[in-house]
């Protein structure tokens, strides 16, 4: 996901109150947590060549090393030059978080997360739902340091992160959604038609992969059109 997907849920686990009667939240700065993390995570590099001294500003990776070089093309056979390769080098490094130091609210409800690099002595900003794309339980741990992530922030309103799975309840489909910032485990029902409204690009992106899902939503597309008549 290049960009969170923003999305008012009707009610979150770990919200004391519905979370669409909540004020809008401030841009702040937050506090570290109590004590450093020294959970060893590896992310990847997605910095321009000639990059040597400061780590990766921006984008995480999954803990494993993935192979990104091209194949070569088979009908020109032609060989990369030494700026090519240096480049797919670079590409490849991995990086290790040593803790997450800190966190600021952007844009009212989007966070950013100050990452310490093992090896790099200027820490960088890390965008969180980039960071829980692929060391999600770097993040848990660094918000569960406050109690909760709504506590260390006093956001009330939440992103998508993630559909997991659907249901027709009562003729209308619903979906699993997981927020940026939380794990899987406190994910929440939500109605389609809301996560159509507010989350668009996210809920098109999972039906095109769930043909049952979107075979139910576009059945309860049609029973609406003909209400509307």
């Amino acid at each position: 996901m290049s960009q969170a997907t923003r999305i008012r849920a009707g009610r979150h686990p770990s919200a004391s109150k519905s979370v669409d009667r909540l004020p809008m939240a401030t841009k702040s700065k937050g506090k570290p947590p109590s004590r450093q993390r020294t959970a060893q995570e590896k992310h990847h590099k997605r910095s321009a060549p000639g990059h040597s001294d400061m780590p990766p500003a921006k984008r995480a990776c999954n803990g494993q090393q993935r192979e990104m070089r091209q194949p070569l093309d088979a009908e020109e056979n032609v060989m990369p030059t030494s700026a090519e390769q240096e480049q797919s080098d670079t590409q490849n490094q991995m990086y290790e978080v040593e803790a997450i130091l800190d966190h600021i609210i952007e844009n009212e409800t989007e966070i950013e997360l100050k990452v310490r690099w093992a090896g790099y002595t200027e820490p960088t900003w890390v965008a969180e739902h980039s960071l829980q794309e692929d060391c999600p339980s770097l993040v848990y741990r660094y918000w569960s340091s406050f109690e909760t992530r709504e506590k260390a922030t006093g956001i009330d309103h939440f992103h998508v992160f993630k559909i997991l799975r659907w249901k027709v309840k009562d003729k209308a489909l619903r979906l699993l959604v997981q927020w940026v910032g939380y794990p899987p485990e406190q994910s929440t029902w939500e109605a389609a038609a809301r996560v159509a409204c507010n989350a668009k690009k996210a809920m098109e992106a999972y039906l095109g992969t769930h043909k049952g899902a979107a075979t139910a939503w576009a059945k309860e597309c049609r029973l609406v059109s003909r209400e509307i008549r």
